[in-house]
């Protein structure tokens, strides 16, 4: 072998070796970013479930009042959040008590989704709605107050709603419908709040301890046999966590004199699609879906990027989808004719 040769292998060698030191350096580092940021989150949600207190009147856990806190999501890439907490524990500005005159209040009841998990406070959905509101409003004027918590259902968002909701004299009450509305939420699972359940369920949820381990719910009862039992008794978790608060909701709304409207933004089985339809029927509460209708784009499926819409790793929607479903929102919910 010539010489040329030699120092040809040679280089090659070295450069095959510079690379791989370099891909270990690189994997290395953004492991070892994301084990950082990992470690924030989970240290953000044990010094947060820590802080939580209870609302008064109630086993509602809710964030510190008057406080600004430093949020993470779930994907270690995405960073930090602020979220400005108000004088009854919710993600929102204070407000007083009593309505201004020529003013239409809305109350926002719902999980992370409208919380504004991973976004800015002015980027949250009950900001954009009332934006959007505002922007076309003839004459009157409108606040948006968001009293969602992550991870609860309708069962804890009905308490809320007789306890903190009912004071501000509301004119409309908004309730998000997400994935686990029929499944115990993370202020039962931690306060031990559930209503009468089947005996597997209760000892099942009484081992979730944390927040992060409820999208485990299913797949424990699956190792625990118990996959016939939850299909036959979808009804009762259906009829415990859904149509009992709607009912109890629907009640309120006559006596307060406020319009409950049901509304989605994500997509739900054909299954709940079904029974949500029939709940809202029986009731008589009308439902918008703020999924379609992306400005810009015929049909968002396939055509928009799903990084556009959702929080990469997370699944929460991002900024630009808020501000959408909250113009499709603001839309349908003009023309209910509510005002």
């Amino acid at each position: 072998m010539s010489r040329d040769s030699e120092r040809v292998h040679r280089i090659a060698a070295i450069s095959r070796c510079i690379i791989l030191v370099v891909f270990i350096a690189l994997s290395a580092f953004w492991a070892a970013r994301g084990c950082v940021e990992r470690a924030n989150y989970l240290r953000w949600e044990l010094k947060t479930r820590s802080r939580m207190v209870l609302l008064k009147g109630t086993n509602i856990r809710v964030f510190p009042p008057n406080r600004r806190l430093k949020m993470y999501t779930h994907n270690p890439q995405w960073g930090a959040y602020t979220a400005q907490i108000n004088a009854d524990g919710f993600r929102d500005r204070n407000y007083p008590r009593k309505k201004p005159p020529d003013t239409i209040r809305i109350i926002i009841l719902g999980d992370s989704f409208t919380f504004g998990w991973g976004l800015k406070q002015d980027d949250n959905f009950d900001n954009r709605l009332e934006s959007w509101l505002n922007q076309n409003s003839q004459g009157s004027h409108f606040e948006v107050i968001n009293l969602s918590l992550p991870g609860i259902n309708h069962y804890t968002e009905q308490k809320i709603l007789k306890t903190v909701g009912i004071a501000y004299d509301p004119d409309v009450v908004m309730v998000s419908v997400t994935l686990d509305d029929f499944l115990p939420d993370n202020n039962q699972i931690t306060t031990g709040d559930l209503p009468d359940l089947p005996s597997e369920f209760k000892r099942l949820t009484s081992r979730i301890r944390h927040a992060s381990e409820k999208e485990h719910y299913l797949k424990i009862a699956k190792r625990k046999n118990l996959d016939t039992r939850i299909k036959s008794d979808l009804n009762i978790l259906w009829k415990e966590f859904v149509k009992k608060p709607f009912k109890d909701m629907t009640a309120l709304s006559k006596t307060e004199g406020f319009h409950l409207v049901i509304f989605t933004f994500v997509d739900v089985s054909p299954w709940f699609n079904t029974q949500y339809l029939k709940l809202s029927r029986s009731l008589d509460i009308p439902t918008l879906y703020c999924r379609n209708g992306f400005r810009g784009y015929e049909n968002y499926e396939g055509q928009i990027p799903l990084s556009k819409i959702m929080i990469p790793q997370d699944g929460h929607p991002t900024a630009y989808a808020i501000d959408n479903y909250a113009y499709i929102a603001s839309q349908k919910l003009s023309a209910l004719d509510l005002w």
